[in-house]
């Protein structure tokens, strides 16, 4: 499901959850998996479905709180959005006698992040937006969503240039091969044909 879901076939990742769940049908990690697999296909009322699900087996879950506000944000239902991003601000505040980093939770945070600066965005506030992306940047500086939601943010205010020189920026302060694809096809819809075969040879290069 996790490869289906990196690769964008989003299809194949909830038939492969599906799969799973099938035979064990209160595994957690397929359960989280699938809500990422309806979300990426936009199949925002069934993440509903499955947050709730997830919640009754795993009360403390942290992972499935932001995908319900995102859910709520996609089908326009403001109400709602506002309330599970209230949740998922408690549920994932950290605690400072917090000892080890949950890379499951740490995740989340970074994802919450990232859409309290699309919900400012939406609600018309630029400037809260602005100063959001830029704390998730300096929080979350190689966490893959925060670089694909600022390059995207950028891009639909009007800064594509900025959105450029920030992926550049993150590839080569980490370099992942998801920037670098990410990169190499934003060079080819620039037109800059050279640029994107030199990132995807080093991409073929990596991955040998």
């Amino acid at each position: 499901t996790e490869a289906a879901l990196q690769s964008r076939f989003k299809d194949e990742a909830i038939q492969a959850a599906d799969a799973v769940l099938a035979i064990e049908p209160n595994n957690l990690a397929a359960l989280e998996m699938r809500i990422d697999a309806y979300q990426a296909a936009g199949r925002n009322e069934e993440v509903l479905e499955e947050v709730t699900r997830v919640i009754e087996l795993d009360p403390d879950n942290k992972k499935v709180l932001v995908p319900r506000i995102m859910a709520h944000l996609a089908m326009e239902d403001e109400a709602g959005a506002e309330e599970a991003l209230r949740v998922a601000k408690e549920g994932l505040r950290k605690n400072s006698d917090e000892e080890e980093t949950n890379p499951g939770v740490e995740g989340a945070r970074a994802r919450l992040c990232v859409v309290n600066g699309m919900f400012s965005f939406e609600r018309g506030d630029r400037e809260a937006a602005d100063d959001q992306y830029t704390k998730c940047q300096e929080e979350h500086p190689f966490n893959s969503l925060v670089v694909q939601e600022t390059v995207a943010y950028y891009d639909k205010t009007g800064r594509r240039e900025q959105a450029t020189e920030f992926l550049q920026a993150a590839l080569a302060q980490e370099a992942k091969s998801q920037f670098r694809i990410l990169l190499a096809q934003r060079m080819r819809r620039q037109g800059k044909t050279e640029e994107a075969e030199q990132l995807l040879r080093e991409e073929a290069e990596q991955s040998s």
